[in-house]
């Protein structure tokens, strides 16, 4: 995997080149909130931030108002969380009552507090406090846009999602061929899977790392005091 990012306008770039999308059809607000998406689907949390402990300790809150907060912009997956002034912890929500906030069930007197995650937003069964979290965030840029891993199956998989739901956008509207709407979801989905795969087949020094965590022996130093050199070590 090489090392470094890619930004938004690269992944735009590449939808003109790549896909003969139109600077009308494109619009980069879009984007960035797709090439979001996507990320969260990929298994590249090693390659990025722990934010709220780990490289980065600073506290990061998020108030809850009728039930549910914003998440962060940079969020890629939960590690931990917690109410602020009580230093409660959550727990994992297994059914999908969260995301109805007028629903009769929602109460706060169970023994165990719990959360749901639905992006952009975290529920939770409570209306209203500050949560603290944990978690894995991915890089952003100066202008605070989110950074693509610089690997070529990476980015054709966030390339190529980003063209379905601008090809399901237009194909709402009547501007788009539902066939090839549908020919891009085929590509977007081989490309997830094939990618998914990838970023799961460890390396050699991985594996070693494996070994060496499974025997309690801890080998590997943070990235961050590393200056990223590890970054190469993710997939093949």
């Amino acid at each position: 995997m090489n090392r470094g990012f890619e930004s938004v306008d690269y992944v735009m770039d590449r939808l003109f080149r790549d896909y003969g999308f139109h600077e009308k059809d494109v619009h980069k607000s879009d984007v960035i909130e797709w090439i979001t998406d996507v990320l969260r689907k990929l298994p590249i949390k090693d390659v990025y931030f722990e934010r709220g402990n780990g490289c980065d300790p600073r506290p990061v809150f998020v108030t809850i108002t009728n039930y549910r907060g914003e998440l962060p912009c940079d969020f890629i997956e939960l590690k931990d969380v917690k109410v602020k002034d009580t230093q409660r912890g959550l727990d994992a929500a297994t059914d999908t009552f969260l995301q109805n906030k007028t629903s009769s069930i929602i109460t706060s007197t169970s023994p165990k507090l719990r959360y749901q995650i639905r992006n952009p937003y975290i529920f939770v069964d409570f209306p209203e406090g500050v949560l603290e979290l944990a978690y894995y965030c991915m890089p952003l840029d100066e202008e605070g846009y989110p950074l693509i891993i610089a690997d070529e199956r990476v980015l054709m998989t966030v390339v190529s999602y980003v063209a379905f739901r601008i090809a399901f956008k237009l194909a709402i509207r009547g501007e788009f061929p539902d066939n090839k709407k549908e020919e891009l979801k085929s590509i977007y989905t081989g490309n997830l899977l094939s990618t998914t795969s990838y970023l799961n087949t460890p390396t050699f020094k991985q594996a070693l790392n494996i070994l060496a965590n499974s025997t309690g022996i801890h080998t590997r130093t943070s990235m961050f005091n590393t200056n990223f050199k590890d970054f190469g070590e993710v997939g093949r």
